[in-house]
């Protein structure tokens, strides 16, 4: 894929399934995303995953009540 095609196809994905996040593949997902051009360069970032659902809702009642629908499907 061409930086063009890339820059003129990406979109925020705002619905997710109930297929499972392998703690492999977001160990790999996270640390490709330090190299994405952001204001930081490739600073440390930190991440949080949260795996289990009663926590989830929680932060979501709790820490973000205008985004709770869109967080509170993620399913990790």
């Amino acid at each position: 894929m061409d930086a063009q095609t890339c820059i003129l196809t990406r979109r925020s994905v705002r619905k997710f399934t109930d297929e499972p996040v392998s703690r492999e593949l977001l160990e790999k997902v996270v640390a490709l995303a330090a190299y994405a051009p952001s204001w930081k360069n490739t600073q440390i970032s930190r991440y949080i995953a949260i795996e289990d659902p009663k926590v989830l809702e929680e932060i979501c009642r709790t820490y973000a009540p205008f985004n709770a629908r869109i967080i509170g499907n993620c399913p990790l």
